[in-house]
């Protein structure tokens, strides 16, 4: 089973990466894992895991996020934020293609609300969206 998920990026690094975000505007991270949901959290904070193609898969915002830190840990709550309340009610897929698209839904609802949503490549309103003026 696959699950997706959304972190919070906090507004502390929003013009590092978000230049332009409209103020009331949030940044999150959506993602699809096989694994328990807080544990893939961690493995972006802590930037330690290995994707099955034997590359850092921490995803590039965190590691620029981290780059930015002297190469430290992102910290829970002051970097990001796991965010269960806008979890509740996605699917839990079955299988990766599944997965992918509730993700790129979910990357488009966010979107369309006037997030800023990483990763930049998903979804069919595109990641700059963000800038435009309401």
């Amino acid at each position: 089973m696959r699950r997706i998920y959304i972190i919070e990026i906090a507004p502390r690094w929003h013009s590092e990466v978000a230049e332009g975000l409209p103020a009331g505007r949030s940044c999150f991270y959506v993602g699809e894992t096989g694994k328990a949901v807080p544990l893939r959290f961690q493995d972006h904070l802590t930037g330690k895991t290995l994707g099955s193609r034997g590359t850092n898969s921490s995803g590039a915002v965190f590691r620029r996020m981290r780059r930015l830190r002297g190469g430290a840990m992102l910290e829970r709550g002051a970097d990001a934020t796991l965010r269960f309340d806008l979890m509740d009610g996605l699917e839990t897929a079955a299988d990766r293609d599944r997965a992918e698209t509730v993700e790129a839904q979910t990357i488009d609802r966010l979107r369309a609300d006037g997030h800023c949503v990483y990763p930049k490549g998903p979804g069919a309103i595109p990641f700059e969206s963000f800038r435009r003026p309401d």
